[in-house]
């Protein structure tokens, strides 16, 4: 096993294929890992010379974000290390989280907790390590675009109750009554969905801006977040649907699968469990006929005809195409 350059000049060999791997991670750093007898072993960092930037000591390494990675140690303790290898955030957190919009999500220790997950609260800091939100929360999400899920009240399983802006403003309070989604795939993704938290065949969820403002209520048995522009309804049935931005079905709930967070184009598939796609207006693009599909990357998804899985080893009968963004067939279908 080698790593070449863009010239196809070896820059790292090693001498044992079975006892590495090797990934690549980004910012012009691999992550290898060097395996014993049981091969438990652990990963080290390495840059694109093949020079060593961190002897193997993690169970496992993030992607860098703004230059900056989450890492796990031996002891299941988390940690922040630079593209240096320098620790920026020392490895002692039970709970730490990657760095996100300027923030690093993190669990402390506290005696004043109640019965879930007990003498942990969450807080977070900036990438030097200095506290920004004092661990005050039973829940704090993921900050993005600058808004965060919260929860003050003691809750189970991490269901957030309110939403307010990194610096704490609060946009929807925590009233202990409802549960709040927010996990925008655009920027153009502005609206927020709560859902009062009850026993019911149908929730009655509401719909709010990001200045706190109800804009509409709906009833379901599921409406998930915006995802470009588009919310994804469920019935009873477990049948899934869309809505737009203003409340309005644009897609009834006939489909046993919506990809919401793809984009320009969303699979689907149908109660016969054929695969298709559909845009984020509700308009079918390419109809559910085929047996399986991949998600658009460049402006081309692949179709499968013959079988659900992909694997042309295992079924021979499958053929394999790629179709465009207008719906056409432009690699037709082969073995």
């Amino acid at each position: 096993m080698a790593i070449i350059n863009s010239k196809m000049k070896i820059v790292k060999e090693f001498t044992s294929i079975a006892s590495y791997s090797v990934i690549y991670i980004n910012h012009g750093l691999f992550q290898f890992k060097k395996y014993s007898s049981n091969f438990d072993g652990l990963i080290g960092i390495m840059d694109t010379t093949g020079k060593i930037i961190v002897a193997p000591k993690f169970t496992w390494v993030y992607p860098f974000r703004e230059g900056l990675s989450l890492v796990n140690t031996g002891d299941k303790k988390n940690g922040i290390i630079d593209t240096l290898g320098n620790w920026i955030i020392p490895a002692i957190y039970d709970g730490l989280y990657e760095y996100e919009d300027g923030l690093i999500r993190f669990k402390s220790e506290t005696e004043r907790w109640g019965k879930h997950n007990q003498n942990k609260r969450w807080g977070a800091m900036d990438k030097t390590g200095k506290i920004i939100i004092q661990p005050k929360y039973t829940y704090l999400g993921r900050c993005i675009n600058g808004y965060m899920e919260y929860s003050l009240t003691t809750q189970p399983n991490n269901i957030p109750h309110g939403l307010m802006t990194k610096d704490e403003q609060i946009i929807i309070p925590d009233d202990g009554k409802t549960s709040i989604g927010y996990w925008p795939c655009s920027k153009t993704d502005t609206l927020v969905v709560t859902a009062k938290i009850g026993k019911t065949k149908y929730y009655d969820y509401a719909v709010y801006n990001l200045k706190g403002k109800k804009l509409f209520k709906v009833k379901f048995k599921e409406l998930n977040s915006q995802n470009y522009g588009t919310f994804r309804t469920g019935n009873r049935h477990s049948n899934h649907g869309l809505i737009n931005s203003t409340g309005v079905e644009i897609a009834p709930p006939q489909y046993n699968v919506i990809q919401t967070d793809q984009y320009p184009l969303m699979q689907i598939e149908n109660s016969k469990n054929l695969w298709g796609f559909l845009d984020h207006e509700g308009k079918v693009i390419v109809p559910c006929t085929y047996s399986y599909s991949h998600p658009f990357k460049h402006g081309l998804a692949a179709v499968f005809t013959g079988g659900y899985l992909d694997d042309f080893i295992s079924n021979p009968k499958q053929k394999m195409g790629y179709v465009n963004l207008r719906g056409e067939l432009v690699w037709p279908l082969t073995r």
